[in-house]
């Protein structure tokens, strides 16, 4: 045993077994935020350490022990920390979770050997190569406790998306590389539509990060969904009863409201960039990937009647009269009422006064609607403060 790691073997165990209080420390994301205190990362970090020393049995909070206590050392020397120190945290962990559970060989395959590599004294370049090639070494045998895999298709755990986010935090620091003022415009224009009042058919923007490679954006999951075109396609003939698409249509011409009170065009607005929860219908307009800002023109309100004269076409009809513009009106009209066909043709039609939305609303055919939206639009008015 090397005289730095009986040294470390000695650490007191209260250094290690600091008890979780209870409190609560939330994540001071976006880290890349002007309004970020190092403070309180400094202060959520202690915390994470604190839980995860509670449960060192577990292999993976053994794993995220480490990493939060490595994040912690780079935040507090004010990123100057030198290999050797890594190595102490190794050690020091080693000793206390030997101590406290026995030997564990999951720890001992990778954590003695990286902190005597951290610890030795060869040669600047030959160490890096060593550390380098011990790091593609634990990669390939997946064994990298910083290496996180995000599949497609899943839930990710905020736990990652925490550990993600610091980690190229401390990345930012240590390589002077970040963009701490930058901000994507789908984020400029969420945040812009999610100021309150907000409008509970906008998704909501929860939180978002920069990572080396992509903007991730964390957004509100509504369980169950599906897209308004899938809901569509799984009814009988691959349409909805009118009753049914009326509920629906009032909720996306809501939302349609509100992004143009907002001055923000949705230049994407498709049943597939619709979700309903398929359990209380409630719909979410989503995808700001292809947005603007808009002045508030007749022509900005006719691009929304025009795309919500669609969605109602393939909501009653299907999808099948979507290719066929010239004849949609009198392909349509065989199937739906006439107050719903009158009201297609109001949104589709050439007109040098366009209906606002607040008129769209009060069409007939919303009269016998599940639903007052006309009245909540008055109070949604009323509470809307300045931008």
């Amino acid at each position: 045993m090397s005289e730095l790691e009986k040294n470390c073997s000695e650490v007191t165990h209260t250094q290690y077994e600091e008890e979780a209080d209870g409190q609560n420390v939330p994540f001071p994301g976006p880290l890349m935020s002007e309004k970020m205190q190092k403070e309180d990362l400094s202060r959520f970090i202690r915390r994470r350490c604190q839980e995860c020393a509670l449960h060192l049995d577990d292999p993976d909070q053994l794993k995220s022990y480490f990493f939060w206590k490595i994040m912690e050392r780079f935040l507090n020397q004010n990123r100057k920390v030198m290999m050797a120190e890594i190595a102490m945290i190794l050690f020091q962990g080693y000793s206390y979770g030997r101590r406290k559970l026995g030997r564990v060989m999951i720890q001992e395959d990778w954590c003695l050997p990286l902190a005597h590599l951290l610890s030795s004294a060869a040669a600047g370049d030959q160490h890096r190569t060593d550390i380098i090639k011990m790091g593609d070494d634990f990669g390939n045998n997946e064994m990298n406790f910083l290496k996180f895999t995000i599949p497609t298709n899943h839930i990710i755990s905020q736990e990652v998306l925490e550990r993600t986010e610091v980690y190229e935090y401390v990345l930012s620091l240590t390589s002077g590389i970040g963009q701490p003022h930058f901000q994507p415009k789908e984020v400029e224009m969420m945040e812009i539509l999610c100021k309150p009042p907000r409008c509970k058919n906008i998704v909501e923007l929860q939180e978002w990060f920069d990572i080396s490679s992509c903007f991730v954006l964390v957004l509100e999951r509504p369980i169950p969904s599906m897209d308004l075109q899938k809901f569509c396609e799984n009814f009988q003939d691959g349409h909805l009863p009118e009753d049914l698409a009326r509920v629906i249509l009032q909720q996306v011409i809501r939302a349609a409201q509100h992004c143009f009170d907002r001055g923000v065009f949705h230049s994407d607005l498709r049943t597939q960039n619709i979700l309903i929860n398929t359990d209380t219908l409630e719909v979410k307009l989503i995808d700001f990937g292809c947005v603007e800002m808009l002045c508030k023109t007749s022509t900005g309100c006719r691009s929304f009647l025009w795309s919500l004269g669609w969605i109602l076409v393939e909501m009653v009809c299907g999808n099948s009269f979507l290719y066929n513009l010239d004849h949609v009106i009198d392909n349509c009209s065989q199937m739906i009422s006439d107050d719903c066909c009158h009201l297609i043709s109001q949104c589709m039609i050439q007109s040098e006064k366009p209906l606002t939305l607040d008129e769209l609303l009060n069409h007939s055919w919303f009269a016998s609607g599940l639903e007052d939206l006309s009245h909540d639009r008055e109070l949604e008015k009323n509470q809307l403060r300045p931008l």
